[in-house]
């Protein structure tokens, strides 16, 4: 935990040792009838894609799972291999959903090695946008047409990162991150008369309570946590639900103050922390 202590006429921050968090973690299971009758597709089947089909299926949907890797979706989701950075293969999973879909969660993302920019390589910015921008459009841009086709209302929303918004030291991944945020805000406007509704989930550090470092991230303002997945899940359950019908173009933030704060209030760390982005001064 971070406490401010007042030492003179100056003041310093200093590192406490981690305590309990002071929120008490709990998953708050849906009525299972919240999404009865809708098809949903969740592309990424990491820590929040899996969450989200968890929390789909016991709200009443029939979910379609997609990750790169196989062995990934839940217990009653259908899966199917799907590389998101390749437009081919999104074709290939859209051709066999074999049933409309009018709810879409894209949570599949990828974030390059940690580099100095200098030393950054082009095809991992490729490879970034391909995957965290270009893809999540693509499949956007399928839904939306099949919806607007059938006169269908539904609703989206797309992974994005409390770091389209604030810097982390990942220059290609937080612009990723802002460039999609952008294009769900257009989309958002473009297609609010047909009743489709699109939206953000910026979150701050995920992490299951049992990973590494998960119950010891102090630049988490809100518990000095990562965020447990279910609760990203609960987001996307909210705005893809009839509960947000009047909610859309709206980026929500699940980051645990993450995103509150600035150079002033930032933590003072050690350089062995191991959650510090370290830069050199050449």
């Amino acid at each position: 935990m971070i406490r401010e202590r007042i030492v003179g006429v100056g003041r310093r921050l200093v590192r406490r040792p981690p305590v309990p968090p002071p929120v008490r973690l709990v998953e708050v299971r849906p009525p299972n009838d919240l999404l009865a009758g809708r098809t949903a597709l969740v592309v990424g089947g990491g820590r929040i894609g899996r969450a989200t089909s968890e929390l789909f299926l016991s709200a009443g949907a029939r979910v379609h799972q997609a990750d790169v890797r196989p062995g990934l979706a839940p217990p009653g989701a259908t899966e199917h291999v799907v590389d998101v950075a390749d437009t081919a293969s999104i074709d290939e999973l859209w051709n066999a959903l074999g049933s409309p879909v009018d709810i879409l969660v894209n949570a599949a993302g990828y974030q390059p090695p940690v580099a100095a920019f200098v030393d950054a390589d082009p095809a991992q910015w490729r490879r970034t946008f391909d995957t965290n921008v270009i893809g999540q459009m693509y499949l956007t841009q399928l839904v939306g047409r099949e919806l607007k086709k059938s006169h269908t209302p539904g609703s989206m929303v797309l992974i994005a990162s409390a770091h389209h918004a604030i810097t982390g030291g990942w220059p290609a991944y937080s612009a990723s991150k802002a460039a999609l945020v952008m294009f769900m805000r257009e989309i958002a406007l473009e297609w609010a008369s047909s009743g489709i509704r699109i939206n953000a989930i910026a979150p701050g550090w995920v992490a299951h309570p049992d990973e590494p470092h998960a119950n010891d991230f102090p630049h988490t303002p809100l518990g000095s946590c990562a965020i447990p997945p279910h609760y990203i899940a609960q987001a996307a359950l909210f705005l893809c639900s009839d509960r947000a019908a009047f909610t859309t173009g709206s980026v929500m933030y699940v980051d645990g103050g993450l995103s509150l704060r600035s150079y002033r209030t930032a933590a003072l760390t050690d350089r062995a922390d191991p959650h510090v982005r370290r830069f050199d001064s050449g």
